[in-house]
């Protein structure tokens, strides 16, 4: 059955404007996509790095120790934007004689707007990503 071209030309038009309505969301939700992947990954490195900081602060490692093993985990653009805070050390780097079996706390941050550069998300641009490990004192 043949259509008439009438009919024909309405549905290439209608194609066209369904396209334009479609494709801005299409683009939102890849950047969205994309963006979310993207502070997931951030958090998942720095939950690796603070697990290793912690390993070394529970064996009695020094503050520089600390930091050497939160950077080896870490992006070398990352290292001058993340602080490393624990309590197995003093002010001036040296470890603190902790009891065996206490906890040792490292926690690693990074302001977002660091990680991802020009973000769309509003979520995540006021807040640090944080990676925390708490382990026992050997």
């Amino acid at each position: 059955m043949r259509l008439p071209k009438r009919s024909l030309q309405r549905v290439a038009h209608l194609n066209a404007v369904e396209m334009i309505l479609f494709l801005p969301i299409v683009v939102v939700t890849f950047v969205v996509i994309v963006q979310s992947s993207m502070v997931l990954a951030a958090e998942a490195r720095l939950a690796g790095a603070s697990r290793e900081g912690a390993r070394v602060a529970a064996s009695g490692g020094n503050s520089s120790q600390i930091t050497k093993a939160v950077f080896s985990m870490m992006r070398p653009a990352d290292h001058k934007l993340i602080n490393v805070e624990t309590n197995a050390v003093d002010s001036q780097g040296d470890p603190i004689p902790l009891p065996p079996g206490s906890e040792v706390v490292v926690r690693v941050t990074v302001p977002t707007r660091d990680v991802i550069p020009s973000s769309v998300l509003c979520l995540f641009q006021d807040r640090d990503l944080v990676g925390q490990t708490v382990m026992c004192k050997e």
